[in-house]
């Protein structure tokens, strides 16, 4: 099988949900804005982004809507967009207010691409929301192609976590990263992580990590995890990350499967949503550094 066939294949395995969806992104949002609007008239709905809506009653906090997860469903099952919608509209009449205190086991962490921090900012400023605390992000980099970002991650939505949040749960900032990896480590086990060798011919060892379209990438956090995992490589793991949902890995002295990897992830890179990175990384003293 040639590199062209290949990559077409891996894309069709990572992607087959996105293949069957019918509304893009900004078009599940907008659907969701006017059955949203349709439901609560006196709350002002406003797309910040595609999936990251806020809404702002006569009376009280602005909050904010992130809906990813109902859109990772929809692509999953097309069919049952009206439930998936009437879901997220449900859990935020009920919760009233979006940035409702959640319990601490619901902090997570995801990995997002070096320009995502600035293009929310520019997002925010553009609705008028930058001004406002509850809106502004909780982030650190993980190296200079990507950042952690802190969320609230519960049934009913997933949201960026903000300062008013960690101030409100009671935890240091400080203590914030260990939090997040300790409540990932206990997701990861949960949903029990897939890790599958593509079919790159008998020279090649490349592996593809699955475990539920949204948290694959944040498996890089997860220091145990690549402490305790071997993985039948040459040499070193070389880890490949071109979409949230997409993680690859091969060896550092696998000339083949390095090739393979690259080549898979640039397409990766161009062609999936939430692309994070084109580059290969390897560990060195519990960093995540850019294989030359």
């Amino acid at each position: 099988m040639n590199l062209k066939a290949l990559a077409a294949l891996f894309l069709c395995l990572c992607a087959p949900l996105a293949l069957a969806a019918t509304l893009s992104e900004a078009e599940f949002t907008a659907e969701f804005v006017r059955q949203a609007q349709a439901a609560q008239p006196d709350t002002r709905f406003t797309v910040v982004a595609p999936l990251h809506v806020t809404a702002k009653p006569q009376s009280g906090m602005e909050s904010a809507f992130f809906l990813d997860n109902g859109y990772a469903q929809y692509k999953a099952q097309p069919g049952r967009l009206q439930q998936i919608l009437a879901d997220r509209l449900g859990s935020s009449q009920s919760s009233g207010n979006a940035a409702a205190p959640q319990p601490n086991s619901a902090i997570l962490a995801v990995v997002k691409p070096f320009d995502y921090i600035d293009n929310v900012t520019k997002q925010q400023q553009k609705a008028g929301a930058a001004r406002d605390m509850k809106l502004s992000l909780i982030y650190e980099n993980l190296n200079e192609d990507m950042f952690v970002v802190y969320v609230y991650d519960t049934e009913a939505a997933m949201r960026m976590l903000t300062p008013g949040d960690l101030k409100d749960a009671g935890v240091a900032r400080e203590d914030l990263r260990a939090l997040a990896a300790k409540n990932l480590a206990a997701y990861f086990e949960s949903k029990q992580v897939r890790i599958e060798r593509l079919d790159a011919g008998p020279e090649a060892k490349v592996y593809l990590l699955g475990l539920d379209e949204n948290y694959e990438a944040s498996v890089l956090l997860l220091d145990a995890f690549w402490k305790e995992r071997k993985f039948d490589v040459k040499g070193e793991p070389v880890v490949f990350v071109p979409a949230r949902n997409v993680v690859l890995v091969t060896g550092s002295e696998d000339q083949e499967g390095l090739r393979v990897a690259r080549y898979v992830a640039g397409q990766g890179y161009k062609e999936l949503g939430y692309a994070i990175s084109p580059h290969g990384y390897r560990r060195a003293a519990g960093k995540w550094q850019r294989l030359d």
